[in-house]
Order: C-alpha cells, then sequence, then structure tokens
C-alpha cells in the first residue's frame, strides 16, 4: 500500500478535489475492500471494530460513493459496461458466525451490501481453515524451544511472548503455503503433537462458522454470496486434480445451497503465486465471470487485452482508521498506485 500522508490534510484534499471529479479524467476506479473478522467479545472475536466501521461508512454515504456487490461489478463487466462513478465494493471472507451476527447488520445500518466469499467445508462443519488452526496451536503451545518437523525440514522457534508467537505463526505459515498443500491438514494435525496441544474435537467458539440457512438469509436481505474454495487450501500447491476439485465442488455446493450464488470466487489467500493461469482457466470453465485475490490495488474495469484480467481482480485491506479509509476509497491512493 502506498505509504501514509499526513493525515490532518487527508479529508481537506478528498473533499477539495471530489473523486467524481478526477474519475471525470482518469475514467472509473473502484476500491474493493476485504474484511475478514469482526468484534465479537462474547464469543472471544476479535477485528474490525464497528464504531469504527461505522464512521468509515457513514462518510462513504454522506459522500455519495455508490456501494455494489461485486455480483453486480461482474454484471456490468460482461455486458461491457462500466460500473458507476465512485463505486465501491465491501467484501468478506470465509464465512464465520460474527459475519453473520456483527458484519452485516452493521452494514445494513447504511444500506450498503456487503460480497461473501464462502468456504464450504467450514460451514459444512467438516474443518475450520488451517490459517486459523495455526493461529490456535501457537497461541496455546507452553512457552520453551521447539525443533519443529514440517514435511522432513526441520524449523526452530522459542515461543515465550505474544511478539515470538506472532513471528512464529508468519513463519510457518509463509513455510506452509509454499509447500505441497495436499495433505496440509495432516501437517497441522503433527503440529499440535510436536507443540504439545491438544487438538479440540469441536470446533473452538471463537471459529465457529455461518451456517448455509444464515448464508441464505444474507441473500434474501440484499448481500451477495461466491464460492472461496472448499478447504481454504493453495491451489498453485495442489495437483491439477485436487486444484480442480476444490474449484469445482466449491462452486457446485454454494450453488446448491444457495441459489443465487453471484458467477465469481476469491482464491484462498489470493496473493501472487497462490494462482496461476490454471486456475483461471478452471474458473472460466465453472462460469465464473470474475475472481478477486488480495494484491493491493484499486480495480480498474476497462478492456484489457489479457484474457484473465477479470480473474485477478486486486482488493484493498478494509482500513481502521477514518482517515485511512479517505484515502484509500477517495482518489488519493489511486492516483499514487503505479500505471493509474
Amino acid at each position: 500500500m502506498p505509504k501514509r500522508i499526513i493525515r490532518p490534510l487527508i479529508p481537506a484534499a478528498a473533499t477539495l478535489i471530489p473523486t467524481g471529479l478526477v474519475q471525470a479524467f482518469t475514467g472509473p476506479f473502484v476500491p474493493i475492500f476485504i474484511m475478514h473478522r469482526f468484534n465479537a467479545p462474547d464469543r472471544g472475536i476479535s477485528g474490525q471494530k464497528p464504531d469504527e466501521l461505522r464512521r468509515s461508512l457513514a462518510y462513504a454515504r454522506k459522500h455519495k460513493y455508490n456501494p455494489i456487490t461485486l455480483g453486480q461489478l461482474a454484471q456490468y463487466s460482461s455486458n461491457g459496461q462500466l460500473p458507476p462513478k465512485k463505486s465501491v465494493v465491501f467484501t468478506i471472507d470465509d464465512g464465520f458466525i460474527d459475519q453473520y451476527e456483527v458484519a452485516a447488520p452493521l452494514f445494513e445500518e447504511f444500506d450498503i451490501p456487503l460480497t461473501y466469499f464462502l468456504i464450504t467445508d467450514l460451514l459444512d462443519g467438516k474443518l475450520w481453515p488451517w490459517d486459523d488452526q495455526l493461529r490456535y496451536l501457537l497461541n496455546h503451545a507452553p512457552d520453551g524451544y521447539y525443533k519443529l518437523n514440517i514435511a522432513g525440514s526441520e524449523f526452530g522457534t522459542r515461543l515465550a511472548d505474544p511478539a515470538s508467537r506472532t513471528h512464529c505463526r508468519y513463519e510457518l505459515y509463509q513455510l506452509l503455503k509454499s509447500r505441497d498443500n495436499t495433505n496440509i491438514y495432516n501437517a497441522l494435525d503433527s503440529l499440535y503433537q510436536q507443540t504439545h496441544v491438544e487438538k479440540p474435537d469441536t470446533t473452538p467458539g471463537q471459529y465457529q462458522p455461518m451456517s448455509w440457512d444464515q448464508a441464505r438469509d444474507l441473500t434474501n436481505r440484499g448481500h451477495c454470496i461466491g464460492a472461496h474454495s472448499r478447504t481454504h487450501r493453495i491451489l498453485s500447491q495442489l495437483s491439477d486434480e485436487d486444484a480442480a476439485y476444490e474449484i469445482k465442488t466449491s462452486i457446485a455446493l454454494t450453488r446448491e445451497r444457495i441459489p443465487a450464488t453471484a458467477p465469481i470466487f476469491a482464491y484462498p489467500t489470493g496473493r501472487p503465486g497462490d494462482f496461476t493461469e490454471r486456475e483461471m482457466r478452471n474458473l472460466q470453465q465453472e462460469g465464473i465471470s470474475l475472481a478477486v485475490s488480495t494484491k493491493t490495488l484499486h480495480y480498474k474495469p476497462v478492456h484489457s487485452a489479457d484474457k484473465y484480467a477479470s480473474y485477478q481482480v486486486p482488493r484493498l485491506n478494509m482500513p481502521s482508521s477514518l482517515a485511512e479509509f479517505i484515502q484509500s476509497i477517495s482518489w488519493i491512493d489511486y492516483l499514487r498506485q503505479p500505471n493509474h
């Protein structure tokens, strides 16, 4: 993300030069925000804070941005149309219960639709994502030095305080992402044993998913649903057969449970290297017209010679402060991007 400008100047700059005026010269660009967890203290969940979100959403409404779903953006693209100026999209990945209980009512206060991407095996109660399990086991491992064996490689680390655990989680996360993901959940089972952490028999409360009934209710309330794989494994680190299975079955299951499912998809973790042209071809074959990554840029909906341009749409992390949100939703960060 571009470096932040002096915060007190941000609202004044965005107001002095309206985004709509900038887009009259640059053409439309769309900030697509990504979110995950939302504060729910009664469930032990920390994440986006409702009061901070309200300030940002109130700003978007006051300054006449046009909130649309990613399904609507995909429809504009499929029809060869540009979205309305000052369009903005808010997306949420995974399908956890706080995303239904906290996020949906909050955004509905401002009549702003959300786009949800669901991990189908999470909603089916078959698993909770491997990266969340990694966080859980490292938070619960006793203090001490560990020499961990991961797929035949040794990884030494000392767990003592929150900082060391966070650093270890980042290193292990990158390591697991870069390896064959076929048996990543077996690798997690081994790490539970090596760190002397008892794996929960049932999904802990803070990782409980929403139900399929609740997901259907979201579409009835004007929100949008898309698939986010079956098991959240890194697609580029799977065989041709397993990668196709993740895509095809997650899309089919989501469409079966939620008839209003949009032709959109979010790659697990979605960073460069997490998906390839193979995945884009598979999505195209399944009738998906737009897929999102986590590459941190504004989306510019213009015709591209790249036939897979709509299968690598970037998203922005949802800022935690109003000043950063104004910088992201307005023209300020967009003009600081390369090749804007």
